[in-house]
């Protein structure tokens, strides 16, 4: 805590560049990452010099990141966070979550996974990783969506990325194993979601879900579309710039 972060970079046309946006409180985004060295001072003669590390900058916060394409854990969580926050404030109280191309960085096409479902974990992508918990703590009910049959894998993942919640995690595929009223809405993901909001219930008798208090997160325009269509809050996640 005693330790403070200088920034040494590599020309002092830099060096002011990078104190100009530090007064700021400017975001940047990752394709405007900078790369600088910097070093932890303990207060002592001696410095412990870290070589680079990518920087990101928010309003009262600094994180650094591993890589120029994956932010540190510190500013996913940042993120996640201020996503629930956001959620909280519209009163968002249901996250449905696509599977394919959204919580996975990848499509599997409805095929069978024979590889490890480490492996398939190792490709959900990041930020998903801090959402669901974040979610979750904040009393935010979720469930997967999908229109794949894989839904035990998809469960079997969701139990080896949280052991913790996974239980409370209803999914919903295309394997007939559930069912809607006669009435329900059948395009897109509304079927799903209704039947998932059945299962919810029983986890959380005590919440009211309604469409307005419903997120849908997917990559496909249509299922978006259907969700507008029925007063359902939707986001969509472009897979080209998923961040």
């Amino acid at each position: 805590k005693k330790s403070k972060l200088e920034i040494v970079p590599s020309s002092d046309g830099e060096k002011e560049e990078v104190k100009s946006k530090i007064s700021e409180g400017r975001f940047l985004l990752s394709k405007n990452i900078q790369s600088f060295k910097y070093a932890i001072s303990s207060g002592k003669k001696n410095r412990a010099f870290i070589s680079y590390f990518h920087l990101y900058f928010v309003p009262g916060k600094m994180f650094k990141a591993m890589t120029a394409t994956s932010p540190c854990e510190d500013a996913l969580q940042f993120t996640a966070e201020k996503a629930v926050k956001k959620m909280l404030e519209l009163r968002i109280n249901f996250l449905a979550l696509d599977f394919d191309l959204t919580l996975l960085n990848f499509h599997t096409g409805g095929r069978p996974w024979n590889n490890s479902i480490s492996e398939m974990g190792n490709r959900i992508r990041p930020m998903f990783l801090y959402l669901i918990p974040a979610a979750h703590a904040a009393g935010i009910q979720i469930a997967v969506v999908t229109f794949s049959p894989q839904v035990k894998t998809i469960s079997r993942v969701l139990e080896h990325l949280f052991p913790d919640i996974a239980g409370q995690i209803p999914i919903r595929g295309h394997d007939r194993s559930w069912s809607v009223e006669t009435g329900t809405c059948m395009d897109g993901k509304q079927p799903h979601m209704a039947s998932a909001v059945e299962e919810l219930y029983t986890i959380a008798p005590h919440i009211e879900i309604t469409r307005k208090t419903t997120l849908l997160v997917d990559d496909d325009r249509n299922n978006i579309r259907h969700a507008f269509r029925n007063k359902v809050r939707a986001i969509w996640l472009d897979p080209s710039h998923p961040h």
